[in-house]
């Protein structure tokens, strides 16, 4: 009965891996190549952090619902 808790916290913490690991490589590119060390890697991550959470708060499901009926019926949750 606790199978699928079990598998959602695998899941969960394999996401929470992932994005840190992106967080950190996206950030080292920053620092190393774009700015070439003049910010500071925590800038860097600060930045990596607050743009990717604009992006996913631009409501992709809105735009997708006009080509996929299958949004529409999640959206409508």
């Amino acid at each position: 009965p606790y199978a699928g808790l079990i598998a959602g916290i695998a899941v969960c913490f394999a996401c929470l891996t992932t994005e840190i690991a992106l967080t950190a490589v996206f950030a080292t590119f920053l620092h190393d190549t774009v700015f070439k060390g003049k910010a500071s890697y925590s800038v860097m991550v600060i930045l990596t952090l607050f743009v990717t959470f604009f992006i996913s708060t631009l409501q992709f499901l809105k735009r997708t619902s006009k080509n996929y009926p299958a949004a529409r019926r999640i959206q409508s949750f």
